[in-house]
């Protein structure tokens, strides 16, 4: 809002909003605990300051204590301007709470305005034949000063608020200290670049597996004559060099066994479930006869034909 806004407005508005706000105390609280935070950055960068102090004294050799004086300076300056800026911001807020408490201590109090209505009101109802005259025009007066002077109070708040927000300091973020290649940057900013990466490994050792064992078929003594001298003078050089070639055998190996052994095992599985399920209909199998036992006693004969009954 604008002075002339300010001066439109009656002082009873800013004496009641001055005198029912928050007051001063969130503001000079913010102001602690700027402050606080300034001196948490003063003492990190003291730490650091003298952490990165030591180890270009001597007390870390290598080329990598170099890069680690050079990674953690641009953050050593970063912590120093933090804290400036903190303290900077403590200080706007600190500003705003005083103009805050110069605009109350200037602002006419709910106390005047209400005894200013009281004493023009008396002067007005004791007004015979104008005997009161002059005491009016001179409450008026008073009351026009204090209109005045609510004005210029708030403007003056407004003008030192503006000033202190706008002149705080704004911190930068921190720089970063991990120096990050190209190769994990672009993995990061490609989440399926990874398995791109594994597949292509896994050609490149199936490629080289395959090459030894074709070299070992066209060559099958010579080429295990320098396994076995390899791996007689170095193992370890030996089974980086023919270690694809084991990969490729094993993999050839295990590789049906993994595919197919599921199969056939769900098919074996599943044949004798079926037999187990099978039935036949009633009477598709003929019983068969009991044979008589030996020495038993022959049946009856059926009489011969023509016989007379």
């Amino acid at each position: 809002m604008s002075s002339p806004i300010w001066m439109a407005t009656p002082p009873e508005a800013h004496s009641a909003m001055l005198n029912t706000g928050p007051g001063p105390g969130p503001l000079l609280a913010a102001a602690g605990a700027w402050s606080a935070l300034s001196t948490e950055y003063a003492a990190a960068a003291a730490e650091l300051g003298g952490l990165i102090g030591s180890v270009q004294a001597g007390a870390w050799q290598g080329p990598s204590a170099g890069q680690y004086a050079a990674a953690h300076l641009p953050y050593l300056a970063w912590l120093q301007q933090a804290g400036a800026d903190s303290a900077g911001v403590a200080a706007e807020h600190e500003a705003a709470a005083m103009a805050y408490a110069g605009a109350l201590a200037a602002m006419p109090t709910p106390a005047e305005l209400a005894a200013n209505h009281m004493i023009h009101a008396v002067l007005v109802a004791t007004n015979f034949f104008g005997v009161n005259t002059v005491p009016i025009a001179l409450n008026e007066a008073d009351y026009v000063r204090m209109w005045v002077q609510a004005a210029t109070a708030m403007s003056a708040y407004q003008a030192a608020s503006g000033t202190a927000l706008a002149s705080a300091p704004r911190t930068a973020p921190a720089p970063s200290i991990v120096n990050l290649d190209r190769s994990n940057t672009a993995a990061q900013t490609n989440p399926l670049s990874w398995l791109g990466q594994l597949v292509q490994t896994y050609l490149n050792l199936y490629q080289e597996g395959f090459g030894e064992f074709e070299a070992l078929l066209q060559n099958p003594v010579g080429t295990l004559r320098q396994i076995i001298t390899a791996f007689a003078t170095n193992p370890a050089a030996a089974l980086v060099a023919y270690g694809p070639l084991f990969f490729f055998a094993a993999y050839e190996v295990v590789s049906p066994i993994a595919t197919y052994g599921p199969m056939l095992t769900a098919l074996s599985l599943g044949l004798s479930l079926s037999l187990g399920t099978i039935t036949l209909p009633a009477g598709a199998i003929a019983p068969i006869a009991a044979p008589a036992a030996a020495g038993g006693a022959p049946g009856p004969r059926p009489p011969p034909a023509g016989a007379g009954g």
